[in-house]
């Protein structure tokens, strides 16, 4: 069993906070893709570019577009 009284609460601070007007941005890409290549394009994404410090981000987003396609 642990004892809780041998336990300290350290102090971590916050990130400082950044100005809107500041903030960090990425150049991006979009394309219309055919839903079955969706996961052989993630894949290969995921290899040539991954997304260390953007795990927040979607690779893929579904829309539906004028006419019915996906």
């Amino acid at each position: 069993m642990l004892e809780t009284d041998t336990w300290q609460i350290i102090y971590i601070p916050d990130k400082p906070p950044i100005l809107p007007n500041q903030q960090p941005t990425v150049n991006v890409f979009a394309s219309v893709i055919e839903p079955k290549l969706e996961n052989t394009i993630i894949r290969r994404l995921n290899e040539v570019s991954p997304l260390e410090n953007l795990r927040h981000v979607k690779r893929i987003q579904k829309k539906f577009l004028e006419g019915g396609c996906k």
